[in-house]
């Protein structure tokens, strides 16, 4: 299984844990701590998943979906 995952978690250990999970079910992950970072990743890169943390530092998870659609 090889799918791009772009997870977006302020909380570090969290997020932490969550792309260790992942990575070790064999995925290839990108983990960003707020949603200015992400938009900006998600413009340059294609990711097959985003998980997305809602209440985030820049603005919440509802917005970085909206603007990156």
């Amino acid at each position: 299984m090889e799918g791009k995952i772009l997870l977006i978690e302020d909380d570090a250990d969290l997020g932490v844990e969550v792309q260790w999970y992942l990575e070790r079910s064999g995925f290839h992950v990108q983990l960003v701590d707020d949603g200015d970072k992400a938009l900006m990743l998600s413009k340059k890169q294609n990711f097959d998943l985003l998980l997305v943390d809602v209440q985030l530092p820049s603005f919440d998870g509802f917005e970085l979906v909206k603007r990156i659609k």
